[in-house]
């Protein structure tokens, strides 16, 4: 669609506009509000740089010791502006397609979210370390997911997908 991957990241608009050029390119069965694993854990506060024209990075880890999960502050869906990036997407998707074409939603699980928010090595050892302490992490991150996954329905989504990579390596 003649713009650069960051804009696809931080615009709904452009998102959109990639999503319906898909479609019709390629006549897709399905239209997603999907772009990176970024979404909840920029608003929850991580530092993520966007480059132009790649991949988001982390700057650094959120929570780079226990004792800093006190103070993440879990933001409402509609509160925080990359989840309601994707709110607003869903809704011009589906302003866009109706109901002709189903509109696919997105949340991070909860491994994921504290892998992003944590560091993959952090959170592998948490699982032996502190077991407790990360349990209580993940239903805390399970609160952010179910909230999310309800304000994209809200919102229009026809249905909502979660993936967990991290928990599938775990």
């Amino acid at each position: 669609v003649g713009q650069p991957l960051s804009r696809y990241y931080l615009d709904h608009r452009v998102l959109v506009e990639a999503n319906l050029a898909v479609l019709e390119a390629f006549s897709l069965d399905i239209v997603q509000a999907i772009s990176d694993p970024y979404r909840e854990a920029s608003d929850l506060g991580l530092d993520v740089e966007w480059p132009e024209d790649a991949l988001p990075l982390r700057r650094a880890i959120l929570l780079s010791d226990p004792g800093s999960a006190a103070s993440l502050r879990l933001t409402r869906p509609e509160d925080g502006r990359r989840m309601t990036d994707r709110l607003e997407a869903i809704r011009l998707l589906r302003e866009r397609v109706g109901d002709g074409v189903p509109v696919m939603g997105w949340v991070e699980g909860a491994f994921a979210l504290a892998s992003v928010l944590r560091g993959d090595t952090n959170l592998l050892l948490d699982i032996h370390d502190r077991p407790e302490w990360l349990t209580g992490l993940l239903d805390r991150l399970v609160e952010v997911g179910v909230a999310f996954a309800r304000a994209q329905v809200a919102a229009g989504a026809h249905v909502v997908g979660l993936g967990d990579s991290m928990g599938s390596l775990v």
